[in-house]
């Protein structure tokens, strides 16, 4: 029977994100038959990577004659990147793969507990080290639910805007990741930061809605 290969890729920056590849690929069942990565074998500099069976990766292969496939890039085998994604490789022990999905489990939760302790509807989602934030939303459960709530991504742009200024740094969409610098007091200082930009917002939001409704 002909079947498709499997591929797979993570394209994402930075040590942490490889925890999302060993969750992945170490705690499943999945052989793919290719494996696309970036950016996290570099060490966060710019580097790809494509891995595979020797059926699959032959096409790559000289021979001694031009292969099926050519292969070539400005960044091939870079050697600071090498040095960069050796580093980041050899720092990613399988303690500290568990140490900031750990984290990430405690960020998550404290993150939670933010939006009920301020009193703001919304959402927190992630696995490993990983989350992310919506607002508006008490539940996401599906690729809808998280689209319904980017209606108020300019009130998420608000708080992350918030929380950049007192040294809380997240993506523009709510995306966080922790880093294997971070520790327990960071992932505190993450969720009071957030309380204290859901607060800020919201009583804005608030005292807008009233000169609103005291205009004639």
């Amino acid at each position: 029977m002909d079947v498709s290969p499997i591929r797979s890729s993570d394209l994402r920056r930075g040590v942490e994100l490889q925890a999302r590849i060993h969750r992945a690929f170490g705690e499943s069942s999945i052989k793919p038959d290719i494996t696309a990565f970036g950016k996290i074998i570099g060490g966060g500099l710019p580097i790809g990577a494509v891995a595979g069976g020797s059926d699959v990766m032959k096409v790559f292969a000289p021979l001694g004659k031009r292969p099926h496939v050519a292969h070539s890039g400005t960044f091939t085998a870079n050697p600071m990147t090498m040095v960069a994604g050796l580093a980041a490789i050899a720092a990613m022990t399988k303690d500290e793969f568990q140490r900031i999905n750990q984290l990430g489990g405690d960020a998550r939760r404290l993150l939670a507990d933010a939006f009920r302790s301020a009193g703001v509807t919304g959402a927190v989602t992630g696995a490993g080290s990983l989350f992310r934030i919506f607002i508006g939303a008490g539940k996401i459960s599906s690729y809808a639910d998280a689209h319904l709530a980017s209606r108020h991504s300019a009130t998420l742009g608000d708080v992350i805007r918030h929380m950049r200024d007192r040294g809380g740094l997240i993506s523009q969409v709510g995306l966080g990741a922790i880093s294997t610098p971070m520790t327990p007091t960071d992932i505190g200082m993450l969720a009071a930061v957030f309380e204290d930009a859901l607060r800020a917002v919201v009583v804005r939001a608030h005292a807008r809605k009233e000169v609103a409704a005291d205009e004639p």
